[in-house]
């Protein structure tokens, strides 16, 4: 008997061990990589998050918080910004990166999650065994691994929920005291505010619940429909709701305001958000949401066959009943929201930790009273050690994924960032409406969707989309709705400078070139390119190399070209600085220096001799620097 007791505590006691590791192996990954910018997997989903962060960071809350990315007004409000505004509060009082901070927020809620995950295993009266289970396989599903650290909303909404759920377990199984009630309601509506899909599925599915609990109660249907009883449950399910229509008929109201936030109201992405019964129907969606997507993150076949243990192998009703409730919470949401869980994968964050609670169920209820320690202990770490080889393969590469000056996103960021002011606006196309440049780059832009109706209102006057005197930018890249030749346009008519920065075209207010001095010290660099490129339908020069100053080895200041051929007037022009990170590299500098320049010359000098001079400014305080070089410029482009 001692030793039957002993072998139980060391078991116990490596279940404890197991989840502690894991979690701590889980933090240790999320801190590691916290300051990865947020343009892994969905940086759609995650920029548009931290862009709302972002200006709340700089200009305090706003309940009609603002998208930038759909022009002025730039309020288009989506959910109530609970998370945002943690983040942006924190990142404001403590000075500290927003990426690091947002990352680290969202890992804190699922962490938080454990809080009512153990009260709800002892509310349902469950075996000890059964948290640690929970809390090994939350933490090494690839799911909570990988977007339990993302830039998102998704684990505050979860917590939200999961919190409903212990407060509603207390209400049904003890008493419906004034404090459980009024938590209950108030972690509804924050789920619902923080993201309607994840927490209306689980509370119709409690309303539900608790309607067949007093029916049967009750005993009859007329007993049931009394005042008292109709307003309780009012009171319990129907306020959030009601909470939510609010916020949503709001932020309706709100986005009318807006061009493009009038094509994002409820009524116009309702179809989007629920689907077709075509989707539900198809086998498809079992296929790639379920066999795909959720199943290999709660631990695949194995987990589904433990699911089903308690219906196989001789169990009591309890254990049954929670693991059927689990299947149905963390399945039926799929055929609500279908559209939205069949285009989304991380959608399946607000359903796996319901069925990963039903696998924990099934082998601390199940198959440890059935089958005994051993045989649980060596089930739990076979679906730990599936689901961290699961996400070594799956994720783990897009998490040490360095985004760098290579990067699309960061290199025009950064020069967006540098060449318009911090209260300048820009145009983009070629980046549907994801918020990444406006966030790489910290300035509010009209990003420009391929589905915006009047596409020509915008290439015709793009100032009207934004607060008037802020037009300070165009970015194209390639695309199928915006023809490339209107930016060139652009420039022609508002002498605006163009360069190409990562197979993208970017055009800013060109400043006036300083006087070129007779004498400067020679800069490190070089003019790597002078050559005649067809855009589109634009023949144009391009000037491309990289310089530094020799004293402070530095990309300081602004880059000007001039062309002159000895018989007429010099030809003088701005360049862009660009990312050059082989020169970086070579240098030994640091990453964020862009040494690269680049200029696109419209329309081209005459053929001739020409004279290319590239001075480095950086200011009436500090000498400049020159490159000089001689090019023989012929209507091929040859040098």
């Amino acid at each position: 008997m001692q030793r039957a007791r002993t072998l139980s505590r060391i078991g116990h006691a490596l279940l404890v061990a197991l989840a502690v590791a894991v979690i701590g192996g889980s933090l240790a990954l999320t801190v590691t990589y916290a300051g990865q910018p947020p343009l892994d997997l969905f940086s759609f989903r995650q920029t548009q998050t931290a862009i709302t962060a972002y200006w709340f960071a700089q200009d305090g809350f706003k309940l009609a918080y603002e998208t930038p990315v759909g022009g002025a007004p730039w309020s288009i409000p989506f959910e109530f910004p609970i998370y945002q505004g943690i983040v942006a509060l924190v990142a404001r009082m403590t000075g500290g990166n927003l990426d690091f901070i947002g990352r680290l927020t969202s890992f804190g809620f699922l962490l938080l999650c454990l809080w009512p995950g153990r009260a709800i295993t002892r509310r349902l009266q469950l075996p000890t065994p059964v948290f640690w289970i929970f809390a090994a396989l939350l933490f090494s599903s690839p799911m909570y691994l990988y977007w339990g650290r993302a830039f998102m909303i998704e684990t505050a909404a979860l917590w939200f929920t999961v919190m409903s759920v212990m407060y509603f377990l207390d209400i049904i199984y003890d008493r419906p005291t004034a404090a459980r009630s009024i938590l209950f309601v108030l972690f509804s509506c924050l789920a619902l505010l923080q993201k309607v899909t994840t927490g209306l599925p689980i509370l119709f599915f409690m309303s539900l619940t608790y309607a067949v609990l007093q029916f049967r109660e009750a005993g009859s249907l007329g007993k049931v429909a009394t005042m008292r009883r109709m307003t309780v449950f009012a009171g319990y399910f129907v306020l959030p709701v009601m909470v939510a229509a609010a916020w949503v008929f709001y932020t309706d109201y709100v986005k009318l305001q807006n061009a493009m936030g009038a094509m994002l109201t409820s009524s116009q992405v309702s179809k989007w958000n629920w689907g077709t019964l075509d989707q539900r129907l198809s086998l498809e969606l079992l296929q790639k949401v379920l066999l795909q997507q959720m199943l290999p993150d709660v631990g695949s076949y194995l987990a589904a066959g433990l699911l089903l243990s308690p219906f196989i192998f001789r169990s009591n009703a309890k254990a049954k009943r929670i693991v059927l409730a689990s299947v149905v919470c963390g399945l039926a949401p799929i055929y609500i929201f279908t559209n939205l869980h069949w285009m989304h994968s991380y959608y399946q964050t607000a359903l796996g930790i319901f069925l990963i609670f039903g696998v924990a169920t099934a082998l601390g209820a199940v198959v440890l009273q059935r089958f005994g320690l051993t045989a649980c202990l060596a089930l739990t770490f076979a679906v730990v050690s599936w689901n961290l080889y699961g996400f070594s393969v799956r994720y783990l590469p897009f998490l040490q994924q360095e985004f760098t000056a290579s990067t699309r996103e960061v290199a025009l960021g950064r020069s967006l960032h540098r060449e318009i002011p911090p209260e300048g606006q820009f145009i983009a196309f070629g980046n549907d409406w994801s918020s990444s440049f406006s966030y790489m780059a910290g300035r509010k832009s009209f990003t420009v969707p391929p589905w915006f109706k009047p596409m020509d209102q915008v290439i015709a006057a793009p100032d009207k989309f934004l607060d008037p005197g802020r037009f300070s930018g165009v970015v194209w890249c390639p695309n199928d709705y915006a023809n490339q030749d209107e930016i060139f346009k652009l420039s022609r008519e508002r002498n605006w400078k163009i360069s190409g920065i990562s197979g993208c075209l970017l055009a800013t207010p060109e400043r006036k070139p300083p006087a070129f001095p007779a004498e400067a010290a020679s800069c490190l660099g070089s003019i790597d390119g002078v050559t005649t490129v067809r855009v589109g339908s634009n023949t144009v020069l391009s000037v491309l190399g990289w310089a530094a100053d020799p004293q402070r080895r530095s990309a300081e200041g602004r880059v000007f070209v001039r062309m002159e051929d000895g018989t007429n007037t010099p030809i003088v022009v701005e360049a862009m600085r660009v990312a050059r990170p082989d020169v970086t590299v070579a240098m030994g500098l640091p990453e964020e220096n862009d040494l690269g320049f680049s200029r696109l010359i419209q329309p081209i000098p005459p053929d001739g001799r020409y004279t290319i001079t590239v001075l480095q400014d950086v200011g009436p305080n500090l000498p400049a620097c020159t490159i000089r070089t001689t090019v023989e410029l012929i209507a091929k482009g040859q040098r």
